[in-house]
């Protein structure tokens, strides 16, 4: 995920390091917060794929500051990278879904819709593997735990509505 926040953030902007961490940490603030332990490797492994390029320079001060900006191949990779997402994770699945709802923003007519098609796809997915968890016989729970589990399932549904109507 952290990948696609910060080609999120530099098909934004060319920036820093430190201002993408910035960026990400006042955009996504009720979703995501970064830490440089994996903002760091993210951009070297970004980097690495030719998605990214970093510039070395000097500020007034004689502080040396890292450039970063996305490349065409990176666009790219950003726009695949939205529209086949694969949810591997079930508890990270609502903070996932909403913060590539909230990258959406972005994308436009086909690459939009092909985003669209395929997280409602995944919310599909999900809300089946709720249901079986709810009916399954052998894994009874107690009314806290399905009322817990019917937020999440509700939830999932909002986003699958979500992804319906922009179509």
């Amino acid at each position: 995920m952290i990948e696609i926040l910060v080609l999120y953030v530099l098909k934004r902007y060319d920036c820093s390091i430190y201002r993408i961490s910035k960026i990400i940490e006042t955009t996504f603030f009720a979703l995501f917060k970064p830490s440089f332990g994996s903002l760091n490797p993210a951009i070297k492994r970004l980097e690495g794929m030719g998605c990214i390029e970093v510039s070395s320079s000097l500020t007034e001060g004689g502080k040396r500051v890292k450039r970063v900006s996305i490349t065409s191949f990176g666009e790219k990779y950003f726009k695949n990278c939205m529209q086949t997402y694969e949810f591997t994770n079930p508890s990270n699945f609502l903070n996932d879904a909403n913060i590539l709802l909230f990258c959406s923003n972005i994308l436009e007519g086909e690459d939009l819709l092909k985003f669209l098609d395929n997280l409602n796809l995944q919310c599909k997915i999900f809300i089946n593997k709720i249901n079986s968890g709810l009916n399954d016989s052998y894994n009874p729970l107690n009314d806290l735990q399905k009322k817990i589990v019917n937020e999440i399932l509700f939830q999932t549904k909002k986003i699958e509505g979500i992804c319906e109507k922009g179509q």
